[in-house]
């Protein structure tokens, strides 16, 4: 990922609660990787009280589901 015109943020993993830095772009779109875990989580707001969120964990993690 390139870090050019990017600033660093500190984000949390939504998998595993890790405090790690992510990189937000001039558009606001915050994009990181956790380095325990390796899920990738990207960020964009889409308006003043919305925020899309895309979590995509690596392919050998469960999704804990609660029945």
């Amino acid at each position: 990922m390139q870090t050019k015109n990017m600033i660093a943020v500190e984000v949390i993993c939504h998998h595993c609660h890790t405090k790690t830095t992510g990189w937000k772009d001039a558009d606001g779109v915050t994009k990181m990787q956790c380095k325990k875990c390796g899920t990738v989580t990207v960020s964009k707001p889409m308006s003043r009280r919305h925020v899309q969120i895309d979590v995509y964990m690596p392919k050998k993690a469960m999704l804990a589901v609660n029945n």
